[in-house]
């Protein structure tokens, strides 16, 4: 039993090594979840095997594997991982089962473990899809996001369009109405000379092109004299 217990130890002592060195390779939530699920797989089989050779099966070992299974619970081991790890520890089980030699009976501790595995399984699956909801429904708020700003970036350009940049920014905080008084104005009444006569040989893209140029430039003049338009 001691030497048993000594080449156990010696080739968890491996795996376990193993698993460190493999720490690196997990860089994805899957590969964490895959080397969680082999390294829990790999001890229940220890407290299976030292279990059996101690011959303290009856009560002892399923309590041990349970105590696995909460750490999985806990970790939040995808459900897929947790199948695989529910399956080797109950083929194990099922092994000792065979070749179990004991007085005492292992019904209860098959029942106590179908029990924890089944219960186990089922929370990790709620547990998974409810994150896959949240994800989901993360996903839908950013897009929603995303789309809500661009209308309101496209509804700010086109009131910069038709507005200043000082009377836009008051409409969007809510001010209604807009109105200032000043002390002195001047109005300016422009003409495009032979205008009908030009665009009639433009097309329309044309006109607007040129007209928005000419508007543009005026823009430029008031903002570089600082002038309110």
């Amino acid at each position: 039993s001691t030497e048993l217990s000594v080449l156990v130890g010696g080739v968890m002592a491996v795996v376990g090594l193993t698993c460190f060195a493999a720490s690196s390779w997990a860089s994805t939530m899957n590969r964490q979840h895959a080397l969680a699920s082999f390294l829990t797989s790999a001890n229940g089989l220890v407290i299976l095997i030292l279990a059996t050779a101690g011959q303290v099966v009856q009560g002892f070992a399923v309590s041990g594997i349970m105590l696995l299974y909460i750490f999985g619970f806990v970790s939040r081991t995808r459900f897929v991982f947790a199948l695989v790890r529910t399956v080797v520890i109950a083929i194990g089980f099922g092994l000792v089962w065979v070749s179990y030699v004991g007085s005492e009976s292992l019904l209860m501790d098959a029942f106590f473990l179908a029990t924890a595995s089944v219960g186990s399984l089922v929370g990790l699956r709620l547990i998974e899809r409810n994150r896959r909801r949240v994800w989901h429904q993360r996903l839908v708020i950013e897009e929603q996001s995303a789309a809500i700003e661009m209308e309101r970036a496209e509804s700010e350009r086109l009131l910069l369009n038709v507005l200043p940049a000082a009377v836009s920014k008051r409409l969007r905080q809510g001010e209604n109405p807009i109105a200032d008084d000043y002390p002195s104005v001047t109005v300016l009444f422009a003409d495009i000379v032979g205008f009908t006569a030009m665009t009639s040989a433009l097309s329309a893209d044309e006109v607007i092109t040129m007209l928005s140029g000419l508007f543009s430039m005026f823009d430029d003049l008031v903002a570089e004299r600082g002038l309110e338009k």
